[in-house]
């Protein structure tokens, strides 16, 4: 054995034969067009042959089965995801106490009702005998109950919104995109930093509940600066855009699953089961990226120092070994988990669905203490309540044309998400 590993790794890549491969699969098939229209095939074909695929094309190892993937995930020595905001070149200050103390005071206060109350005002608008619900609900409601949460006036929430879903689109290390999420990002990290600096009006002292509120009280003016980019680059990190997505994308398999709507309209109860589930079928974000930390022998392979591993979230959440008739949506399904995983992947003997993005502060690296709050709780609340007000309101609600609505990714490695429901009802 020779003491240059990168030799070593190459040389056995090099040994790699025909029967290595045990059916053909092009490298960069995950930029092909059939793969954006429709990733499963593929990922069936991955999963069913290979531990571990080398696509030599983009340099990368995929992984798609469910105890491959959760495994990688659980590995913190051995793996690494570097933090989104390092392609803004921004890292947040040690604000732990401040920052993790009031994360916690403003999701965990009367998140129910502000939801409750912000759905309701913006169904009531919504009275003509066609809605498009992504459009007109979905979106405003997700983006301005984060706005709520937060503290962002209802002047700045148009730039607001266009510059979280740019921040986010550009993380990706896509040149245009990176230029223009480099911009929304300091963009948002420039209004935290002004509505830090405002004085709070008398009235409104001791009243409000909303993040900035919190952080202006517990923070000293001259950490202003370090808590309003470190806020930003929280929004980056938990994806707050998931939320919007796995509800759009759970309304869509509601409506084009009539009998699965029925079992949600008899009882409601059943809204964050059917969210949950939709994750497992269709989540929003098909892929995790992470890095070896050094050499690694796993799934049969020699993975290099640096190596790119891609967990296929898609993969492993239709994974047969571990759920009956995956390609199944069922709100009552039997074989997944309905608790939180708290950072774990099987709970009640029950494996839960993969969720990047929707994950304890605490694993976000020293920045965020082990006491943080999870967007889970955030995200379910959210949902459910958006859907218990629309389906109550609506309780007829119907696609005007079933055959035309679709999941669809705009770019490789993009979200997997449905972009327009247009009803009745």
């Amino acid at each position: 054995m020779t003491n240059n590993q990168g030799a070593r790794s190459y040389e056995i890549f090099q040994r790699q034969t025909e029967r290595d491969i045990p059916i053909a699969i092009p490298t960069g098939f995950d930029t092909s067009n059939e793969f954006l229209k429709d990733p499963y095939p593929t990922l069936e074909l991955l999963r069913s042959n290979y531990g571990c695929f080398y696509n030599r094309k983009t340099n990368s190892w995929w992984i798609t089965r469910y105890d491959d993937v959760t495994s990688v995930f659980a590995d913190r020595l051995n793996f690494t995801s570097p933090m989104k905001s390092l392609t803004y070149h921004a890292q947040p200050e040690k604000l732990e106490t401040p920052l993790t103390i009031a994360v916690n005071d403003a999701v965990q206060h009367d998140i129910e009702v502000i939801a409750d109350d912000l759905a309701e005002e913006i169904l009531a608008r919504l009275d003509s005998s066609e809605d498009e619900i992504i459009g007109q609900y979905v979106r405003p409601y997700s983006m301005r109950l984060l706005a709520h949460l937060i503290g962002v006036p209802q002047h700045a929430l148009p730039q607001f919104d266009q510059d979280i879903r740019a921040m986010h689109d550009g993380s990706g290390w896509h040149p245009g995109r990176l230029v223009t999420g480099k911009a929304a990002f300091h963009s948002i990290a420039a209004l935290f930093r002004q509505l830090l600096l405002e004085p709070q009006s008398p009235d409104s002292r001791g009243q409000k509940n909303d993040l900035l509120s919190q952080i202006r009280e517990r923070t000293p003016r001259h950490l202003v600066a370090s808590a309003a980019t470190s806020l930003a680059i929280l929004l980056l990190e938990v994806d707050v855009i998931n939320i919007e997505s796995s509800l759009a994308n759970t309304l869509f398999l509601l409506l084009t699953h009539p009998n699965q709507l029925e079992l949600i309209l008899e009882d409601e109860t059943l809204a964050i089961r059917a969210w949950q589930e939709s994750l497992r079928h269709s989540p929003p974000v098909l892929h995790s990226s992470l890095y070896t930390t050094r050499e690694v022998e796993r799934f049969g392979q020699l993975l290099p120092e640096g190596s790119l591993v891609v967990c296929s979230v898609a993969g492993a959440n239709r994974d047969p070994l571990i759920f009956t008739n995956p390609s199944n949506f069922n709100v009552d399904r039997e074989d997944l988990a309905y608790r939180e995983p708290l950072g774990q992947f099987r709970i009640d003997g029950l494996a839960s669905a993969v969720i990047p993005g929707l994950i304890p502060l605490s694993q976000l690296g020293s920045y965020f203490n082990e006491n943080s709050v999870s967007m889970y709780k955030y995200a379910s609340t959210a949902v459910t309540v958006a859907m218990r007000s629309l389906l109550r309101r609506k309780k007829n609600l119907h696609l005007v044309n079933p055959s035309s609505v679709h999941l669809t990714t705009k770019w490789p490695q993009g979200d997997r998400v449905c972009r327009e429901l247009l009803t009745k009802g």
